[in-house]
């Protein structure tokens, strides 16, 4: 049996005898449908009853928060469905990169289109460790200090785009997560991502996760009723499946069971032996790839092996986690030289520190082999070597795939 998964713009193949194929798990493969006729439908009937053509009633100017190019979201169809509705407005993009790197020029155009489907006065590319673009507010309940681009708060009106997936620990990408940690200062993002480590902080949980919890109390601070959302869902294709308009949260809620319909698909039964691939645009470092890490391991038995396949093509991304995992001579002594104060990336150490533990993880990358060594993974020149040695490994184990695995999460019957 031949399995292929995606690698980076090419893929990665592998012969497996059939009988040892547990399956391929991909995201739902449900009913395509107009993208035009979803977004008119949720802009027809919001989840607060307020038309977007009401919100933007005596506006002369908005403010478009948009992701960046981690994201999946059809930026530049939704701006262009919009179109008519923001002829007579001066609009800005603001692009919510939270605490990654700028976009590209290529990138840019990517997500607000080339040429831009409509006019658009400014671009503000949110940078969250410039201390002088953010201004200081109050604190959340739990601590977390409200610090946020000025260009939201100086804002007449402000529409969040985005789509919704699984998050591994806040529940669900889109909504809040635009403002906190998409237009928020790096103290900001710290302080909220501290919650990453409590066990209640996982895929496809809200109610309860201290994560999501922090950003809806922040966004709340900082946006007042000044928002509007539009929240899409997108199938296996990347064409929107679900959308919903209207307030922030609501918009996030009303399209969280249609993404969980998509991206957590169910299996009867975990495996010895799981590839956790990486799809574009999560495939760009190591730091995104984790997502699928933590995605395979809940299909994975105990003692098992994941195969992670990503090129990482920018290597690491931010390299704090990585820093502390090489100074280690072991991963038990990676997460207990963890300070008892939150530093950013430490819940990438923790998590990575437990998986090594209790799995040996393969990666299959384009980053250095000493480098993946160093993190204590095991590294693989391509699938069919890394498939090669856990099926010797594990004699009686049977392998599942999940060529998407940073956006479906495993859920077990």
């Amino acid at each position: 049996m031949k399995i292929t998964v995606p690698y980076g713009e090419s893929v990665q193949s592998a012969e497996i005898p059939d009988e040892r194929l547990a399956g391929v798990l991909e995201p739902a493969d449900v009913e395509q449908r107009s993208e035009s006729a979803v977004l008119d439908e949720a802009l027809a009937s919001p989840t607060n009853g307020e038309t977007l053509d009401r919100f933007l009633e005596g506006a002369s100017s908005i403010l478009i928060v948009v992701n960046d190019a981690t994201r999946p979201t059809p930026t530049a169809r939704m701006l262009a469905h919009l179109a008519p509705v923001l002829r007579d407005i001066e609009v800005t993009i603001a692009v919510a990169t939270g605490t990654h790197r700028a976009p590209t020029e290529e990138e840019l155009r990517s997500i607000i289109g080339d040429p831009p489907p409509i006019e658009i006065a400014r671009v503000h590319i949110h940078d969250a460790r410039d201390a002088a673009a953010h201004v200081r507010l109050a604190e959340t309940s739990s601590g977390t200090p409200v610090v946020v681009d000025r260009v939201v708060l100086d804002a007449e009106r402000v529409l969040v785009l985005s789509s919704v997936e699984p998050h591994y620990f806040a529940g669900y990408t889109g909504g809040r997560k635009s403002i906190l940690p998409g237009l928020a200062a790096f103290e900001m993002v710290e302080a909220n991502h501290a919650h990453a480590m409590s066990v209640d902080a996982r895929p496809l949980r809200l109610k309860g996760n201290p994560v999501h919890e922090d950003m809806i109390e922040a966004a709340d601070m900082i946006l007042d009723r000044r928002y509007y959302g539009i929240m899409t869902v997108l199938d296996r294709e990347g064409q929107v499946h679900a959308a919903a308009a209207g307030d922030l949260h609501g918009s996030l809620h009303a399209v969280v069971p249609a993404a969980q319909a998509v991206y957590a698909p169910s299996v009867k039964r975990r495996e010895r032996i799981v590839v956790a691939a990486v799809a574009p645009p999560l495939d760009i470092n190591l730091y995104q790839a984790q997502k699928a890490l933590e995605h395979g391991l809940l299909a994975l038995e105990d003692g098992g092996t994941l195969v992670l396949v990503s090129p990482c093509r920018e290597g690491l991304g931010d390299d704090t986690f990585a820093r502390v995992l090489r100074a280690a001579r072991t991963p038990e002594e990676a997460a207990e030289s963890l300070p008892a104060t939150y530093r950013f990336g430490d819940h990438k150490v923790a998590r990575i520190a437990k998986a090594v533990s209790r799995f040996d993880v393969v990666a299959v990358t384009d980053i250095a082999p000493d480098v993946i060594a160093s993190l204590f993974m095991l590294p693989a020149a391509s699938l069919q070597s890394a498939l090669d040695e856990a099926l010797l490994k594990h004699p009686d184990g049977r392998v599942l795939v999940v060529p998407r695995a940073a956006e479906t999460v495993p859920r077990i019957l």
